[in-house]
């Protein structure tokens, strides 16, 4: 059976037969429109995520659930894209896209960014099929806790640790105080959500981006950010690394404080190594720092977790090396991430015997 665009997959049906979920889940609109931007790119994407193929392909399209470029209203239940092959359905979700339409009564910029709200919304996914689920592939960009620039590079790991950012201090008088909103919480902040995903499909990454021709693929097809951009395609995967996620950011000067604080609060939860940067083989390296891949991991209840951080900045350098060309360094990152995608789907869809 094939949804339309807005009808959910569970449909009653006699004949029904159950498809496993790949869920890949992005936090922002612009990065979706990035990522699917080198998806949807014959030119960008990889040959083997051949949704063209008119018979004999492996990934079918579904173009009656394909919404890029968006034209569906704000809230909708809906997926961006829709892959299917003989053993998943990949069904690329954009966060943003599905939230509740700003309220006119609620003039807050970070509204698209508010964890609670997201929380909220998040239901919509796992609720548009009863199919299982069988991976959650959080996607989003990030900062880097280097000093030695990723920037256009990508990040991928499996484990999270959210922090709760405290609330940021109140305006001085005459300007009256921002009314609170509802925060969101959950007992499992401030501890490390490990990941059952096979450490073997690390190796299968690696392995698959190790040869020459893969070198030259994302070196030809990824774009160069505008700032401080690494000097080629960085690639860190490990099941051992560690997404750190600041949740109830409300004002974007915050990271500057919190993201350091946070990284701190890993720390003292998971003691860092006596003699970096050579760390034990048990320990969990904090390598990505943002806003939602722990969300996504604790709110999806997928413990089979990996996450994708397309590096836009060193974590310390986000106002030099974001702010002054946001538009454009955030989308060239964005961008990377997609091309890696679409030649990680069908990484997946061979090695499904490490999937689930």
């Amino acid at each position: 059976m094939v949804a339309l665009v807005g009808i959910p997959y569970f449909l009653p049906s006699p004949m029904r037969i159950f498809v496993k979920r790949v869920l890949i889940i992005i936090n922002k609109s612009w990065e979706a429109d990035a990522a699917l931007s080198a998806i949807f790119n014959d030119d960008i994407c990889h040959p083997d995520l051949d949704y063209k193929a008119k018979s004999g392909g492996v990934f079918t399209l579904d173009r009656k659930t394909l919404d890029f470029p968006r034209t569906e209203a704000q809230g909708s239940r809906t997926p961006r894209s829709v892959f299917s092959t003989a053993n998943y359905r990949y069904e690329l979700w954009c966060i943003q896209n599905i939230m509740t339409p700003q309220p006119d009564s609620n003039p807050d910029p970070l509204y698209y960014s508010n964890s609670y709200q997201k929380s909220v919304d998040f239901p919509k996914i796992l609720q548009y099929s009863s199919d299982p689920v069988a991976m959650v592939v959080a996607f989003g960009t990030a900062g880097a806790p280097t000093e030695v620039s990723k920037n256009g590079g990508l990040v991928i790991g499996s484990n999270a640790f959210i922090y709760d950012v405290p609330p940021a201090p109140l305006p001085a008088p005459p300007t009256p105080p921002p009314v609170p909103g509802p925060k969101y919480k959950r007992p499992q902040f401030g501890q490390l959500l490990p990941s059952s995903v096979n450490p073997k499909l690390f190796d299968r990454i690696n392995l698959g981006m190790a040869p020459l021709a893969m070198h030259l693929y994302f070196e030809l097809k990824t774009l160069l950010p505008p700032i401080n951009p690494a000097p080629n395609f960085p690639l860190v995967a490990g099941p051992g690394i560690v997404a750190v996620s600041d949740v109830n950011i409300t004002n974007y000067g915050q990271f500057a404080t919190t993201d350091p604080a946070a990284l701190k609060a890993y720390a003292t939860l998971c003691k860092p190594p006596v003699n970096p940067p050579v760390p034990p083989p048990d320990y969990n390296t904090p390598y990505s720092v943002e806003t939602t891949h722990g969300l996504i991991r604790l709110e999806a209840g997928c413990k089979n977790f990996i996450f994708i951080s397309a590096i836009t900045d060193r974590d310390a350098y986000f106002n030099n090396e974001v702010t002054p060309r946001a538009n454009a360094h955030n989308f060239s990152c964005a961008f990377n991430g997609g091309v890696f995608l679409s030649w990680f789907l069908p990484l997946l869809e061979r090695n499904r015997e490490l999937v689930g």
